[in-house]
């Protein structure tokens, strides 16, 4: 009989101890400077204001909680291996079209990497834009 209770009772005593977290919690989070910050502003008529909310009308400690309407959408990377890592030719003619192994020495090796797609010249486009992006971080 107690081994019942005792495998009743856990999962019960368990959520009812995640209620009354859950309650602590958005008690101590329910206060003004964890939430996105608003301000009356007066609209054409001056005698009548409308409660706007967002991140202008935040103290800095407000802000993270504010929505972003349009987030910036992040571009395709793409990681260029340093040089000692990039493709070399080791062995004479073994892989035709890849640098000596002298270029590693000297910083010179070009990047040599695949990419797949649907569509060559987006993907022709975002691998020549992000070269140059890569290149111009590294002078």
């Amino acid at each position: 009989m107690a081994t019942n209770i005792c495998l009743i009772g856990f999962p019960v005593i368990l959520c009812a101890l995640l209620v009354i977290f859950q309650v602590i919690i958005n008690k101590a989070l329910n206060g003004p400077n964890h939430q996105c910050g608003c301000s009356c502003v007066p609209t054409n008529d001056t005698s009548v204001c409308k409660d706007m909310c967002g991140i202008e009308y935040s103290t800095p400690s407000q802000a993270i909680f504010c929505a972003i309407p349009k987030p910036p959408h992040w571009p395709a990377v793409l990681q260029v291996p340093s040089f000692p890592y990039r493709a070399v030719d080791e062995h004479i003619d073994e892989f035709p079209g890849l640098p000596d192994i002298s270029c590693r020495w000297w910083g010179t090796c070009p990047t040599s990497f695949l990419y797949t797609g649907a569509n060559q010249s987006i993907g022709d486009g975002i691998t020549f834009i992000q070269l140059i992006n890569k290149s111009q971080t590294n002078v």
